[in-house]
């Protein structure tokens, strides 16, 4: 078996999952140098490649026999998985705290659920292809980089429902922004402004995935909404030719 094969196998799922250098080297206990230099000499031992397999959800044998099969990971969950979300809130707790990278353990302390529940509702979410069980308790996520809800599907249109109580609110706390504006400007510069609006979406999510290891009590859930359209208030536009 190709020693090139193997780790470039390797190099391509941590990079098509966003895993960094120094989540991998956390999660094998090593330096960022040496987990780098790993991949640079395309050597290490068995145990270390276990290790980088189980992150990446990737069989070892697998990967031996040069049938390494891809993790599916999930961009979009169906309609109705959905549905089954806003009609569970358990399940929908559970698969929040999965996003946010919680433990079992994280996940027990914080949702409203025991032991016995909570293993029955991770269950149900590796039926969705949401996590993947390991062993016992633990689990993985299966989520692509590119997970979204489904737009204007059943979660989103929650979203839309609630953002009221999203929006009342002072925001003069420290971490708190609001800005509420109308701007007249040109589809170009529009175009231009979006992409960075939809950069600093990801950059939220890129620092999220690369601090999944930092323990739970070391974070805090932040609430993020990013919307822009061509749109004036119905009082406004009343007044306009």
């Amino acid at each position: 078996m190709s020693r090139h094969y193997i780790f470039d196998t390797l190099s391509k799922q941590l990079q098509a999952q966003e895993i960094t250098h120094t989540r991998l080297a956390e999660h094998l206990g090593l330096t960022v140098s040496a987990t780098k230099h790993i991949f640079e000499t395309q050597d290490c031992t068995i145990s270390c490649m276990e290790k980088i397999c189980g992150l990446v959800g990737v069989k070892l044998e697998d990967l031996l026999s040069h049938t390494a099969k891809p993790a599916q990971l999930l961009e979009n969950l169906t309609q109705q998985h959905e549905i089954e979300f806003l009609s569970n809130k358990k399940l929908f707790a559970v698969a929040i705290g999965v996003m946010y990278f919680w433990t079992f353990k994280d996940l027990l302390t914080r949702v409203k659920v025991n032991k016995t529940e909570l293993v029955q509702l991770l269950q149900r979410l590796e039926q969705m292809g949401f996590v993947k069980m390991v062993s016992g308790s633990d689990f993985k996520p299966m989520l692509s980089p590119k997970f979204a809800w489904i737009p204007d599907g059943p979660i989103l249109r929650m979203v839309r429902r609630e953002s009221l109580e999203f929006l009342s609110n002072n925001f003069d706390e420290e971490g708190d922004v609001l800005h509420a504006m109308n701007v007249f400007i040109t589809p170009e510069t529009h175009r231009k402004l979006l992409q960075q609006l939809n950069a600093v979406a990801h950059e939220y999510k890129k620092h999220m995935v690369a601090e999944a290891n930092i323990p739970a009590d070391d974070k805090q859930m932040v609430s993020l909404i990013i919307a822009a359209r061509s749109w004036l208030p119905s009082f406004i536009q009343s007044q306009l030719r």
